[in-house]
């Protein structure tokens, strides 16, 4: 070094160093786009202040917002979950904070008139200022939310058919005549205490 100032070799160090670290960051965001989600870094301040410090490009198709929105609005998410979610959702974060517990939550959303569900996952660290950093990955679990919904109601169906199927039953069992006056019904199901006390009444005549 002459004069306080580097050396040519020097000089081409740092760029070939500087050139690798471009290199690091170019294969890490490809690794990341990779990912199938969102992958984020999350800020809340020591003053109770939130924003995203980072925000993948699969903010697009999780929450169908692009990351720049989600990193310039630090308040979007209060927008997109529904406000009988919301509470839980912000306390949710304020515990893991407190605690620096792993964060973990299904979070349902709106876009439009159309539902949308997230699993999120980060885990916080605090940083020496006071401020909480959480780093973590959200997931579209959208079709898995449908589904399930889609075979509870398909189970809640067939229950309802089965009770329909075995009232038919019932009432097309045919009245048997022992004597005069004198009617059975053959017993189709259950024999519970209301249907002994029916089947015990005298028949009326005519």
């Amino acid at each position: 070094m002459t004069s306080g100032q580097p050396t040519y070799e020097e000089q081409q160090q740092e760029i070939e160093r500087l050139q690798q670290r471009v290199a690091e960051l170019e294969r890490l965001e490809e690794i990341v786009k990779n990912i199938p989600g969102m992958v984020y870094r999350f800020e809340l301040s020591a003053d109770g202040v939130p924003r995203f410090r980072y925000a993948s490009q699969g903010s697009q198709h999780v929450y169908h917002l692009k990351a720049a929105d989600i990193v310039d609005n630090p308040d979007i998410f209060t927008r997109i979950v529904p406000s009988d979610h919301r509470v839980s959702f912000q306390e949710s974060i304020l515990k893991s904070a407190t605690d620096l517990s792993l964060w973990q939550e299904e979070i349902r959303f709106r876009v439009g008139t159309e539902s949308y569900w997230t699993h999120g996952v980060s885990r916080p660290f605090r940083t020496a200022e006071g401020d909480t950093i959480w780093d973590g990955v959200v997931i579209d679990i959208t079709a898995s939310k449908r589904s399930e919904e889609a075979e509870r109601r398909a189970l809640e169906q067939e229950t309802i058919i089965r009770q329909q199927a075995a009232l038919l039953v019932e009432l097309s069992a045919p009245i048997i005549p022992l004597a005069e006056g004198v009617l059975v019904m053959p017993l189709v199901g259950t024999m519970t205490d209301a249907r002994m006390r029916w089947g015990l009444k005298p028949c009326s005549k005519g």
